[in-house]
């Protein structure tokens, strides 16, 4: 296995961690919105990269989802069916030094929801 190969399936492991957590999370009764959006945003950047990898497309050091999604379109349109994803970048850095703007608990619920979308959408192109 490659060094490039065995980076794509531990970003992938990672990602599916990241979405885990963020699912496990809102099955409690009490949680962090921050925590379960960063995970959320976690796990997304992850799988983009992954995919970024499994194409051998260097990419910046970033937390920005528009770069990476962006870096991804070049090699294939359909990943226009993720755009939504772009809205998480916030959530990667903001919440831990920023004043975070809250989330309900139905937001969190669509969010996670659809990072689990695009997660199984990005592992079938990796």
């Amino acid at each position: 296995m490659t060094e490039k190969q065995s980076h794509k399936k531990i970003l992938l492991i990672k990602a599916k961690e990241d979405l885990d957590t963020a699912q496990k999370l809102i099955s409690l009764s009490d949680y962090s919105e921050e925590i379960v959006a960063f995970h959320c945003q976690q796990a997304i950047e992850k799988a983009l990269k992954a995919y970024l990898d499994s194409q051998n497309i260097i990419y910046p050091k970033t937390h920005d989802l528009e770069t990476l999604l962006s870096l991804c379109l070049e090699q294939d349109p359909s990943f226009e069916k993720i755009d939504y994803v772009t809205e998480l970048t916030p959530y990667a850095i903001e919440i831990k030094y920023d004043e975070f703007v809250s989330l309900k608990q139905a937001e969190v619920e669509e969010l996670v929801k659809q990072t689990q979308t695009a997660v199984n959408f990005i592992v079938k192109k990796v």
